[in-house]
């Protein structure tokens, strides 16, 4: 075999920059492609989550409602979509007396009014942010949908709002807050003392 200072130079080449594979060269590689794999299916997973839910959403909202013959039921949307947490009013005057039932929609605006008595109601749609909807009229035994109405402003409505609402606002003055004094003062004491209210009342 001829040796040369060139032949020498060029195995010395080769050896220093052919790579070395060992064991922990190799692991390390298993563990690189494992890690990008992990973080490929995650990051699908993610993309598919919003689409899953948009999917469970109206799978929920398209769902058959069961309802019975004595009951009128359906879905309440609005501009926004599903209406939850909405009241659904029932309402007529054909019975022997005045008759009304009020529900209240689920996560994604369905409602059943069970149980009514046969005759033609009146149904529609009250809350807080809107406006009542149109009358709608509807027999037992019925699916019917209906359409919310965002109130146009806070004022409008506010026009809707229960007696209730308007109730919870209200504060009773303290005792204390009375300037009541001298002679009115031990009067009014006693007449407070002897309320079951504690204000005279």
């Amino acid at each position: 075999m001829h040796f040369s200072v060139s032949n020498c130079t060029e195995k010395l080449r080769d050896a220093w920059f052919r790579p070395v594979y060992t064991v922990r060269h190799i692991q390390e590689a298993h563990m690189n492609t494992a890690s990008w794999t992990a973080l490929l299916v995650l990051g699908i997973d993610v993309l598919l989550v919003p689409s899953r839910a948009g999917v469970s959403a109206r799978q929920h909202t398209s769902a058959a409602l069961h309802i019975g013959s004595n009951d009128i039921g359906g879905v309440v949307t609005s501009a926004k979509g599903p209406e939850a947490g909405v009241w659904v009013i029932a309402e007529t005057t054909d019975l022997p007396t005045k008759f009304a039932k009020i529900v209240v929609t689920d996560d994604f605006g369905r409602f059943v009014l069970p149980d009514l008595p046969q005759s033609t109601y009146n149904v529609w749609v009250r809350g807080y942010g809107l406006v009542d909807s149109p009358k709608v009229t509807a027999t037992p035994g019925k699916i019917m949908n209906l359409k919310a109405v965002i109130a146009p402003s806070p004022h409008a409505a506010a026009q809707y709002y229960p007696a209730g609402y308007w109730f919870s606002l209200i504060r009773v003055p303290a005792k204390s807050e009375f300037p009541v004094r001298g002679l009115a003062a031990t009067e009014f004491r006693r007449t407070s003392e002897a309320s079951p209210s504690g204000y005279g009342i």
